[in-house]
């Protein structure tokens, strides 16, 4: 059986993104700032990332985890970061 609060809707999953949000605000994927107060479902919104994904294992936890834009954290997807190529980028946003 499932615990109430577990999951991405979950208080342990919001103290985690709260956390992030006042430590950090670049993307661990692109190595650009994420920028404040920018509209729910925008590309560039602030998301928090499982860096093991949670589909291949990884756990909900403070070390598996890393902020990343939204658009960043789509193209990633459920791969390892070994897997990725073409995420960084020069563009400046």
């Amino acid at each position: 059986m499932v615990a109430k609060h577990q999951g991405r809707s979950g208080r342990p999953w919001a103290r985690i993104k709260e956390q992030w949000k006042r430590t950090s605000w670049v993307c661990y994927l692109c190595g650009n700032q994420i920028p404040e107060g920018v509209p729910r479902n925008h590309p560039l919104e602030y998301t928090v990332d499982h860096i093991d994904a949670r589909v291949r294992g990884g756990p909900p936890t403070m070390e598996n985890t890393a902020p990343a834009h939204r658009r960043c954290n789509s193209r990633k997807g459920t791969k390892q970061l070994h897997e990725l190529q073409l995420l960084k980028t020069s563009r400046v946003w």
